[in-house]
């Protein structure tokens, strides 16, 4: 007869298999997702599948029935991304939360608006909609500063965060040389969308102000009441890797639902929804 013990361990192996497929010892993983993300991607399969696995824990742990529900994550910061295989070793590396005395948290503004000008981050879009994230209070931000330069060191750190995480470091007193990161909302991130080909626009002369953004048509303006970020910095020639899942409410009353995954200066995944 078979025990309580036997039954779970066999549901748990039969839950494995419908997600990841058949683990065969001594085989390499292969996560089924990759496929479809390395056939559009310029990276290997390997780092596809780590960025593939932090998209599905994430929306693991969210609540499908209801967008205005706040998921649940079923997993802790350092387990996302540990569990990810992500390619620097947690090993002699210092942890620090912010924000805090040691870390004022990230010097940016806002999420989603590099349009690739640097080796880490991408405009999100789905090729309808573009996603931007305020991880500080968009009140703050000077009524001259261009959205897409580089950051604005030290006047950021005087804006309120909309966020708060934990920060993976290999030397403390150098807080921007992280190597990975978990990001939390604090119940009201600020997030815009306007539609594409305004965006792009707007942006053509690579400049963007608060109040440029502001005055965009298409502009929609949501609270997020759930917002999760995992994060891993570039590192040894390898490009960086973002994964956002956000939910919340617009100001007109409908729900949004924004998943995004960037690697390096490539936006790999992005999907917008408003019900």
């Amino acid at each position: 007869m078979e025990t309580n013990t036997e039954n779970q361990q066999a549901r748990r192996t039969d839950k494995t298999k419908k997600m990841f497929g058949i683990i065969h010892p001594g085989k390499a993983f292969h996560f089924p997702m990759s496929d479809f993300m390395a056939s559009t991607s310029p990276f290997g399969r390997t780092f596809i599948t780590a960025i593939a696995f932090v998209s599905m824990m994430l929306l693991m742990g969210c609540s499908k029935d209801d967008l205005t529900e706040e998921p649940v994550i079923s997993h802790d910061a350092a387990a996302q991304v540990n569990a990810a295989a992500m390619n620097a070793n947690s090993n002699g590396l210092i942890t620090q939360s912010f924000p805090s005395q040691e870390n004022p948290g990230p010097p940016l503004y806002a999420s989603g608006l590099s349009l690739g000008l640097s080796d880490f981050g991408a405009t999100r879009t789905d090729g309808e909609w573009v996603a931007i994230t305020f991880v500080r209070n968009p009140d703050c931000i000077p009524a001259d500063y261009n959205l897409l330069s580089a950051p604005n060191i030290p006047f950021v750190f005087g804006c309120s965060l909309t966020i708060e995480g934990t920060v993976w470091l290999r030397d403390p007193a150098n807080p921007s040389n992280a190597v990975k990161a978990m990001h939390r909302g604090l119940g009201a991130v600020p997030v815009y969308f306007v539609g594409l080909s305004e965006f792009e626009s707007a942006t053509q002369d690579l400049i963007l102000t608060i109040g440029e953004l502001n005055d965009l048509s298409s502009l929609l303006i949501g609270y997020a009441s759930y917002q999760r970020d995992v994060i891993q910095f570039p590192q040894n020639g390898r490009p960086g890797m973002h994964s956002i899942v956000s939910r919340g409410e617009l100001e007109d009353g409908r729900s949004f639902e924004h998943i995004g995954v960037v690697v390096g200066a490539r936006n790999v995944n992005t999907t917008i929804r408003f019900e």
